[in-house]
């Protein structure tokens, strides 16, 4: 007799599991033990009181559900049919809702099975109004039978048997588990929905009911964040990741935190967090934000970077050691003098120290050429439905990743993690393996190589621009296509970390006005905030010839065709 073969799941079948559903969570060694135990009783002649207790109870608590949580039980809780009074065993609530319903019996057959009349009984309680439970389980201490009241009464959804409660106790997590009873129910009302409209016959109705639906979507969204701010005050948002940050090595932070946005709040943190972990010399600090040959680096490196060096400085630390290309340090002095040079360089483009500028421009054409794959290639704006599943299946519910977690959320993070990684690979493919030192040279043809395939690919833009429709990188606030192109965006940023820093704001002015200006002419509405430029003026553009010196060494057609397809943005006729 041939085997059957299993089932295939299919991809739409995948996502489905994925966002619908919850991964287990792993039971520990004290749960594992109890299992253990329960299943080695002898419940012949245990009472219905006994199997409560000691079956019954202890497995609730090792599915999740505790009495002063979101996950309770209610006991004997009374119901009214007619005249009638009942009263129901344990409902389990989520957020005081009723998803599931479990009736204890005594052991009084030999037979392993329940009667009609029990499953009855249960039904009754399942399908009042005030519980409405699709999952209606019964337990006499030797078993386990789940029902699923929509799709069968006569044959159980899961059974388990109380003896082997160690190795299937999985099989009741992923029905009654508190997250998965949830996602049941979200599942069964996809279900009844569907049914439903299995049944339609004209056309136009399939569109009133899907406008039906969408409104009550709508009105669900406010009441979505309300609940979101009941379970997680705002207060705690980035309390995980402040928490994560204080265990954190220095090496790790900087390997981490430095490559991605953040607010000002998120870099004042960061710095305070490294400069607690410094020693004394401040020699890890130093040398794991600044080698002395280039390393993986981009904007939000270098405005992060200084803003640890500044807020090194005013706690009054010193350090031992600075690389040679940011100052000519002395030993036990003060850190002045590199953020002075810091500040020059992110001004200028770092254009005396050329090979940290050679990695700055790969790092943002790095990007460029990865926003535009995933423009070209659909499948790698997949990337984020699948990163968005993962999420969703895998991570805490309560977590705050889940509040924030969106397919095109992930497309644009994997922005930041392709021109991280191609930007190693660039540092990799200059490192002069014989001396140890960055070869120049070879950063130059290979950044070179880099934005004639990105012209390449452009060609007048609009082809890029309609491509980009629909791949989920809409919402970018960072100007991606512009960085390093027509935009000082490492200017601009470091001006964000500068301008709120009297003594810092006073000295760009002072010292750097030019400069600055140079950045306004970018587009930096920090720089123009900084020089006091009225909002909404407009102030004058870069010429081409300074554009193209700054950002592409010179070559004036390159900046001309990579701006002018950026800003193409108008479909073809």
């Amino acid at each position: 007799m041939p085997t059957r073969r299993p089932e295939i799941k299919i991809a739409p079948d995948i996502s489905e599991l994925l966002l619908h559903s919850k991964a287990l969570r792993p039971l520990t060694s004290e749960q594992k033990e109890e299992l253990t135990r329960i299943s080695k009783y002898d419940v012949s002649t245990y009472s219905e009181e006994d199997v409560r207790a000691e079956i019954i109870d202890p497995v609730i608590r090792i599915l999740g559900y505790a009495k002063e949580t979101y996950f309770s039980t209610q006991r004997e809780k009374h119901l009214k049919v007619a005249d009638g009074d009942l009263f129901i065993d344990y409902r389990m609530t989520l957020w005081s809702q009723a998803f599931w319903v479990i009736e204890a019996k005594k052991v009084k057959r030999k037979q392993l099975k329940f009667t009609s009349a029990e499953l009855q009984q249960a039904l009754l309680y399942a399908v009042h109004p005030e519980i409405d439970a699709a999952l209606v389980v019964l337990c006499d201490g030797r078993v386990f039978e789940v029902y699923d009241r929509d799709e069968s009464v006569t044959q159980p959804a899961a059974r388990v048997e109380v003896k082997n409660l160690p190795e299937q106790f999985h099989v009741l997590q992923a029905l009654l588990g508190p997250w998965q009873a949830w996602f049941f129910q979200k599942r069964r009302a996809l279900r009844v929905a569907s049914r439903v409209l299995q049944l339609e016959m004209t056309p136009g109705r399939i569109d009133e009911f899907s406008d039906a639906m969408q409104r009550r979507v709508q009105d669900a969204r406010a009441k979505v964040y309300d609940n979101w701010r009941k379970v997680k005050p705002s207060t705690d948002e980035n309390a995980q990741w402040r928490n994560e940050l204080k265990k954190a090595s220095i090496k790790d932070i900087v390997a981490t935190e430095f490559f991605s946005s953040q607010t000002a709040a998120g870099l004042s943190f960061v710095a305070k967090c490294l400069v607690e972990k410094a020693k004394p010399g401040a020699f890890e600090l130093m040398y794991a934000m600044f080698p002395d040959n280039p390393e993986n680096l981009n904007d939000h490196y270098v405005a992060q970077a200084l803003r640890t060096l500044i807020e090194f400085e005013t706690s009054g630390c010193e350090s031992n050691w600075m690389p040679a290309w940011l100052s000519a340090h002395q030993r036990g002095t003060n850190v002045e003098a590199p953020i002075k040079k810091l500040i020059s360089l992110s001004l200028t483009a770092f254009e005396t120290a050329p090979e940290f500028r050679a990695v700055l421009q790969f790092a943002a054409c790095a990007r460029r050429l990865t926003k535009i794959s995933m423009a070209f290639i659909p499948t790698l704006a997949q990337l984020g439905h699948l990163h968005h599943q993962h999420v969703r299946h895998f991570f805490d519910e309560f977590d705050y990743i889940q509040f924030m977690s969106s397919p095109e959320g992930h497309n644009l993070r994997q922005l930041d993690v392709h021109a991280y990684l191609l930007t190693e690979r660039f540092v990799y493919e200059c490192a002069d393996n014989q001396r140890g030192r960055f070869n120049l040279n070879r950063a130059h043809t290979l950044l070179r190589d880099s934005w004639n395939t990105e012209r390449h690919l452009l060609g007048d833009g609009a082809e890029y621009w309609r491509s980009l429709d629909g791949r989920g990188l809409d919402g970018e606030i960072q100007p991606t296509e512009h960085s390093w192109v027509d935009y000082d965006s490492l200017g601009h940023i470091v001006l964000c970390v500068l301008k709120d820093i009297p003594k810092w704001r006073e000295y760009v002015l002072s010292n750097h006005r030019n400069d600055v200006q140079q950045v306004a002419a970018c587009g930096s509405w920090a720089a123009s905030e900084i020089l006091g430029v009225s909002k909404g003026v407009q102030v004058p553009r870069l010429s081409d010839t300074d554009s193209a010196k700054r950002f592409f060494d010179g070559d004036i057609g390159l900046f001309k065709a990579l701006r002018d397809a950026y800003w193409n943005r108008k479909p073809r006729t």
